[in-house]
């Protein structure tokens, strides 16, 4: 009819001023709106931080104490990677005899047969580099050396949930409404992303964080 054509013949800004224009209740409903989307980047952020893998090596037993003998500790039970660092993964079978070093009262000697020195999977679990992450899913379940691919596992199952969210929200809130779901989604969203944070194994974690 009439009216419907002049409406159709209008521009956006044309029927935008016919209605009121810009006023407090689309801003409030603008803010509303766009507040959460500033919130939902950090969770696409947060595995740089939360999966980070500080520096490690294996867990050694009696280390000593002081300060000024770790060092040589550490290269009496650690093999070293071609670019001279202490190795992550592996440890000697046994405590490598040094020249000339002697830790506390007591000298080194392995016991071992000549030739390569025989080295084995840490199997006393990791020390970790506090000094930059207090904490994270690595340090938390020792998701490094033969369990590394668990830790980016998650990233993965994050964004499965994410495609599977997208495809499931959007057919349900063409069903039930936009809004009504909206708010399912604000609330599903913080009550997992606690839930995440006080998870108490890797499953749990991975769970709460996909859905």
């Amino acid at each position: 009819d009439r009216s419907t054509w002049w409406v159709e013949g209008m521009g956006f800004e044309e029927l935008l001023h016919k209605v009121g224009g810009f006023g407090p209740f689309q801003l409030r409903n603008l803010v509303l709106l766009a507040l959460p989307r500033f919130l939902l980047p950090m969770h696409f952020l947060l595995p740089i931080f939360m999966a980070a893998v500080p520096a490690h090596h294996c867990a050694l037993p009696d280390a000593p104490a002081n300060l000024s003998h770790q060092d040589l500790w550490l290269k009496t039970h650690l093999p070293r990677e071609t670019d001279g660092s202490f190795s992550s993964c592996l440890r000697f079978a046994y405590p490598q005899a040094l020249p000339n070093v002697t830790l506390g009262t007591e000298v080194y000697n392995s016991g071992e047969p000549e030739g390569e020195p025989l080295t084995v999977p840490c199997s006393q679990g990791w020390e970790y580099d506090r000094s930059e992450f207090s904490s994270t899913i690595a340090t938390e379940w020792d998701l490094v050396c033969q369990q590394r691919g668990l830790n980016k596992v998650t990233s993965t199952c994050f964004f499965i949930g994410v495609l599977l969210g997208a495809v499931v929200y959007g057919y349900l809130s063409d069903r039930f409404g936009r809004r009504r779901l909206l708010l399912v989604a604000y609330v599903s969203t913080l009550a997992l992303g606690l839930m995440s944070a006080a998870s108490v194994n890797y499953i749990m974690f991975v769970t709460t964080r996909m859905l």
